[in-house]
């Protein structure tokens, strides 16, 4: 199986994540809760990158970092 996020092998756990997050305003919609399309499987690492991104609204993508 592969990471549907990084595409890297996943060796170990794996999560099914929600694309679209299930929360208090769509728990009951069955067509995000129970949608096949709305699901991906994703390695332990990029899960927790997701969660933590969402979490305090943070897009790694677009950061700027000078080290030197």
């Amino acid at each position: 199986m592969r990471c549907d996020m990084c595409g890297r092998l996943i060796h170990g756990k794996s999560i099914v994540d929600h694309i679209i997050e299930i929360d208090e305003t769509n728990y009951q919609d069955e067509s995000i809760t129970l949608n096949e399309d709305n699901m991906q499987l994703l390695c332990l690492e990029c899960h927790n990158t997701k969660t933590f991104q969402s979490k305090i609204n943070l897009n790694l993508e677009n950061r700027n970092i000078n080290l030197f």
